[in-house]
């Protein structure tokens, strides 16, 4: 779970995984307790932002370790 009071605004672009299915996305923005996240954008995550995000609850959300780069990008594919 993550808790919202905690969020600051370095945490939009973090990697986050959605625990029921094991998504993973980044944190676009947040209101109250939700976070909004974008899942899907055909694997180019430097620009999340440009895609939609889904309202998650923040207790469905893990934080990905620090420093994670998703599969295929780690040799900047």
């Amino acid at each position: 779970m993550i808790d919202t009071k905690t969020l600051t605004p370095e945490h939009i672009g973090r990697y986050v995984r959605y625990e029921p299915t094991g998504e993973i996305g980044r944190i676009r923005n947040w209101k109250g307790s939700l976070i909004f996240v974008v899942y899907h954008c055909n694997d180019e995550w430097d620009r999340y932002q440009e895609f939609t995000a889904a309202q998650t609850h923040a207790s469905s959300l893990e934080w990905m370790p620090a420093g994670y780069v998703p599969p295929g990008k780690e040799a900047g594919v």
